[in-house]
């Protein structure tokens, strides 16, 4: 019973190896498949070890070679897979002795399955700590209940010590299970949400785009019927101008000029996947009825994703219509400035008496998404209130990355 019941904790082990490596070095940069063959191979030649040789010295060093070879699947310094190897391992050797100087003759201590819960949780707080984009997308409250459920398994096993029984190994496999369980669906939880974010960025970005090409439309339209009509106009400014009336020609001349204005295009700077999101925005402010006044200076072409762009600008520009929907005076400031490498993005506007709160938990997946983004280009985020005027300002370095 002892060999089964290592089998399935071990499976655990393993998982708690994966979720440390991801924590500190990020995803692998192999496939899936071949990321999932490593870990296998990984679990089968730890547990060959356990049932052929039962050697601790053997046991240790399957464990260190494995976890180091596929440390070097991230393409990190050796220097550094060898430091997360050994520190790895030497938490796993602590808890290891922990559990033998609680009861070395117990069946979960035996069989490895406390010392796998306890690195398992011990690799979740890694990954808590050092996954900042996880944090925004969860609440505490559940990562609290997830640890204390895991904590609890440990206590429940600790005080009903099973037997080397059927019975004992059926309570033992279902502490296993509940872990495994536990973290597995915190992983498709975080996949689900990270899912959500994205539809959401493409659904902004569609709508942008869309209002964009009506833009488009509208212009080429009236650049037909004016081509259409050009030797009409050009006879009835030629006669204005013959009969001395240079007033109405210059008259006639505005009215063409103001013909040709698009009422929904509001800024050009050249850069079209600007001018497309912002153009689509302020639309929607106008139909609002608040007051704008936008200030941009882009280059036309940035290092910048335009996906990136899109979840930056147009969710703190959702931000401020939300915060101005309730109030008295609607007023909306838009900035975007270029400089020194940099693209700094800040937006003013007014709000109702809702309070405003700067916790990314009650900012909505929109901030999240915000400061995801900003993440990648070394940038950072800053929020203000005064004189019932809210401030965000978003600075980040218009550099390549190749996330």
């Amino acid at each position: 019973m002892i060999t089964s019941l290592y089998l399935v904790s071990n499976a655990l082990y393993v998982y708690a190896v994966h979720i440390f490596i991801n924590s500190i070095f990020g995803r692998c940069v192999f496939d899936k498949r071949i990321e999932f063959l490593t870990y296998v191979i990984f679990y089968s030649l730890n547990s060959c070890i356990y049932i052929f040789f039962d050697n601790m010295a053997l046991n240790l060093i399957f464990n260190i070679l494995p976890i180091f070879l596929i440390s070097l699947q991230y393409k990190k310094s050796i220097l550094n897979c060898i430091f997360l190897t050994v520190i790895f391992i030497a938490v796993g050797m602590f808890l290891d002795w922990m559990c033998s100087c609680f009861d070395p003759s117990a069946v979960l201590v035996r069989s490895n399955t406390i010392q796998s819960i306890t690195l398992a949780i011990v690799a979740f707080i890694v990954r808590v700590t050092f996954k900042r984009d996880e944090k925004m997308l969860i609440n505490s409250f559940y990562i609290f209940v997830l640890i204390t459920n895991s904590i609890g398994t440990i206590i429940i096993g600790v005080l009903v010590k099973p037997s080397f029984d059927i019975k004992g190994f059926v309570i033992a496999f279902i502490l296993i299970l509940i872990n495994l369980l536990n973290f597995y669906l915190y992983d498709k939880y975080i996949e689900n949400m990270r899912i959500r974010l994205m539809y959401n960025s493409i659904d902004s970005a569609n709508k942008a785009y869309k209002n964009q090409l009506e833009i488009i439309y509208e212009s080429d339209k009236r650049i037909r019927l004016l081509k259409h009509d050009l030797k009409n106009h050009i006879l009835n400014v030629k006669n204005n101008i013959q009969q001395g009336n240079d007033q109405e020609a210059v008259k006639y001349i505005d009215e063409m000029s103001e013909s040709m204005n698009l009422q929904n295009e509001y800024i050009h700077t050249g850069n079209s996947d600007i001018d497309c999101l912002v153009n689509y925005k302020l639309a929607v402010a106008e139909n609002m009825n608040v007051e704008y006044t936008i200030k941009v200076k882009l280059p036309e072409e940035l290092n910048v994703k335009t996906f990136d762009l899109t979840v930056i600008l147009g969710n703190l520009i959702d931000n401020a219509l939300n915060a101005l929907e309730n109030a008295d005076k609607k007023i909306l400031k838009l900035f975007i400035n270029y400089a020194k490498g940099m693209i700094v993005i800040q937006i003013e506007n007014t709000f109702g008496e809702q309070k405003l709160d700067f916790k990314d938990s009650e900012h909505g997946l929109g901030l999240i998404s915000v400061r995801t983004s900003l993440e990648k280009y070394h940038g950072t985020l800053e929020n203000n209130v005064s004189d019932g005027i809210y401030t965000a300002k978003a600075i980040l370095y218009n550099i390549k990355v190749h996330k």
